[in-house]
């Protein structure tokens, strides 16, 4: 939904097939040279990713599709300064927190993400629950709920909510999350242990 097209009759064209079968790094080379067919498989691979990593900054789907878009025409400047030295999922994730921030400078007055904080590996994890019963009498409490949860993501550091956002809306691996990162995996896990006594602390105190 992302992609562009333009005809280069200087660049050699590839097929579809050829394209899939290039790892991430040949394509942001061939993107560099500012090949559009490249540039369409990369969005393919990571359109969902990259809105899902915006959305998880922004929590409102139009301005989620329109930073995305933004971070896919930054891509596209930018491959020349992709080095391979780290995933290009890492770099994507970087640019999707660069744009959304970019983004709530510009638009918003507060950051707040709101999310249910619930870990499935662990048997002990900690379940905040912030889905109300259906019910009409639910309603306010629900609102006040999110708005709790939002408010507490707010307060955590910048390090406690990546790794938050990661493990639980993007469902990533610890590892991957390490890989991502650059971090250790015992880090990841400390820094999620963290973040989440500190939304327990503040809900306790909320009553919800």
């Amino acid at each position: 939904m992302f992609g562009r097209k333009k005809e280069n009759n200087y660049a050699v064209k590839h097929s579809p097939a050829e394209l899939k079968s290039l790892d991430d790094a040949a394509l942001m080379e061939l993107v560099a040279e500012k090949d559009e067919d490249a540039f369409n498989e990369i969005v393919v691979r990571y359109e969902k990713f990259v809105y899902s990593a915006v959305f998880a900054e922004l929590r409102d789907t139009d301005d989620a599709f329109d930073v995305s878009q933004e971070v896919f025409i930054r891509l596209y400047n930018a491959a020349g300064g992709f080095r391979c030295e780290s995933t290009l999922k890492t770099w994507l994730y970087r640019m999707c927190k660069n744009c959304a921030y970019d983004y709530m400078r510009k638009f918003y007055k507060n950051r707040a993400v709101s999310l249910t904080v619930k870990d499935a590996d662990e048997e002990t994890a900690d379940d905040i629950d912030i889905v109300s019963e259906e019910t009409p009498e639910e309603e306010i409490l629900k609102k006040e709920r999110i708005l709790a949860v939002r408010t507490a993501i707010g307060k955590l550091p910048e390090e406690q909510r990546d790794v938050i956002v990661l493990r639980e809306l993007e469902g990533l691996s610890y590892t991957e999350i390490a890989q991502m990162l650059g971090i250790n995996e015992g880090t990841v896990k400390s820094r999620i242990s963290r973040g989440r006594e500190a939304l327990k602390k503040y809900l306790e105190n909320f009553r919800i």
